[in-house]
C-alpha cells in the first residue's frame, strides 16, 4: 500500500511539474543544429498558419516535424490541435491541446473552446459542456452575442450527442467501389435525388492541363461524373472535361435535386460560387452566381433546398459567426441566381 501511494504522488508530482520548454538556446545549446531546423518549420508553418483564411493544411507537416524536436512547447502543440480541428482527421487534435493545456494553462485565450471541439469530437460530451461552459470571447472581441449563440449551439450539439450515443443505431458505410474511388484524393460527392448520378472532385493525374498545386503538391481539382448501372454498381468516373473544368482548381459544390444544375467552386476574387446548367448530356460553361452571392470575401459551400427556390451557401464576409456564415437567398419563380 505505501509503495502505491508513493507512486501515486511521483506520478502527481511529475504531472504538477509539466513545464513548458521554449524553443531557445538555453534550452537546446548541445544542439545548435536541430534547434535552428526546428525554429524553421515553425516559421515556414507559421507563414501558413497566420494567412487569412490560415492554411492549415499546409502549416500542420511543419509544425509536426518541430514538435518531433520538441513535445514540450505549449503554443506548438497549440497549433498542431487547431490544425487537426480543421484537418480530415479531427480527433487527433485533443491530445495535443491537452497537452497544451498541461504545459501552459494561459497558453491562448481560445483554450478552453478549443478543447471543448477536441473533446466534442472525441465524444466526451459532458467533459466538452464543461469546456465550452469555461470558454470567453476574446479580449476586444466585437461580436460577443455571437460567440455565446455559438457555444449554446456547440453544447446543445453535445447534449444531442448524448442522448444518441445512449440509444445507438446500427449503420453500414460501404465502399462506393473502384468506379468512383481512385489512388487519388475523391471527395465533395454530390448525388441526384434518384441517386443515379454522382459527381465529385478528385485530384486525379488526368486533370486538366495536368498541373500540380504548388501549395499541396497534388494536382489540381477537377469535376468527375460516374453514374450507377444496372448493377447497382458506379460505372469509371469520367472528367467532365470542358466547359466544367479548367485548368485551374474546379470543385463540386452542390447539385439541384432533379441534376439539371450544378455548384462548382472556382479560386477566383477569393473564390466564388459557379452554377453550371445540364443541356440534354452536355453540361454549359460554369457561370457566376452574381454580387448577391459573390463577393470578394470567400464562398465556397452551397446547397439548394428540394424545391429549388433557395439556396444556402457559406461566406466570411464581415458579420459572420466564428469566421464563417450560413447564408440564406430565396429566389423567385424562375429567377436566376
Amino acid at each position: 500500500m505505501h509503495k502505491y501511494l508513493l507512486a501515486l504522488l511521483l506520478l502527481s508530482a511529475t504531472a504538477a511539474t509539466a513545464q513548458n520548454v521554449e524553443f531557445s538556446k538555453d534550452q537546446f545549446g548541445s544542439d545548435k543544429e536541430g534547434l535552428k531546423t526546428a525554429q524553421k518549420e515553425i516559421k515556414a508553418g507559421d507563414e501558413f498558419y497566420d494567412l487569412d483564411p490560415p492554411r492549415y493544411e499546409q502549416a500542420l507537416p511543419h509544425y509536426l516535424a518541430a514538435q518531433k524536436f520538441n513535445p514540450n512547447n505549449a503554443q506548438l502543440n497549440l497549433k498542431i490541435g487547431d490544425c487537426y480541428l480543421h484537418s480530415g482527421f479531427k480527433p487527433r487534435a485533443l491530445e495535443y491541446l491537452q497537452k497544451a493545456y498541461q504545459l501552459n494553462p494561459d497558453v491562448d485565450p481560445r483554450i478552453h473552446y478549443l478543447l471543448g471541439r477536441g473533446l466534442h469530437l472525441n465524444a466526451k460530451w459532458d467533459e466538452a459542456i464543461a469546456e465550452y461552459k469555461r470558454a470567453t470571447p476574446a479580449a476586444g472581441a466585437k461580436n460577443t452575442a455571437g460567440f455565446s449563440q455559438d457555444i449554446q449551439k456547440k453544447i446543445r450539439e453535445c447534449e444531442n450527442g448524448r442522448k444518441l450515443a445512449a440509444k445507438p443505431s446500427r449503420v453500414f458505410i460501404d465502399n462506393a467501389g473502384p468506379g468512383v474511388n481512385s489512388a487519388f484524393a475523391d471527395y465533395g460527392p454530390v448525388i441526384t435525388a434518384d441517386e443515379s448520378v454522382i459527381l465529385f472532385t478528385s485530384r486525379r493525374d488526368n486533370s486538366m492541363g495536368g498541373q500540380k498545386d504548388p501549395e499541396t503538391g497534388g494536382f489540381f481539382e477537377d469535376v468527375y461524373q460516374s453514374t450507377r448501372t444496372g448493377k447497382g454498381e458506379w460505372s469509371a468516373a469520367r472528367n467532365l472535361g470542358e466547359p466544367v473544368n479548367t485548368e485551374g482548381h474546379d470543385a463540386t459544390v452542390g447539385l439541384a435535386p432533379d441534376g439539371q444544375r450544378l455548384l462548382v467552386y472556382l479560386e477566383e476574387n477569393g473564390g466564388d460560387l459557379n452554377e453550371a446548367n445540364l443541356r440534354g448530356a452536355q453540361w454549359r460553361k460554369p457561370q457566376k452566381l452574381g454580387s448577391r452571392i459573390n463577393s470578394k470575401a470567400h464562398e465556397s459551400s452551397a446547397a439548394y433546398t428540394p424545391d429549388g427556390r433557395s439556396l444556402y451557401f457559406v461566406t466570411d464576409k464581415e458579420g459572420g459567426i466564428g469566421g464563417a456564415t450560413f447564408t440564406g437567398l430565396k429566389l423567385r419563380a424562375g429567377a436566376q441566381l
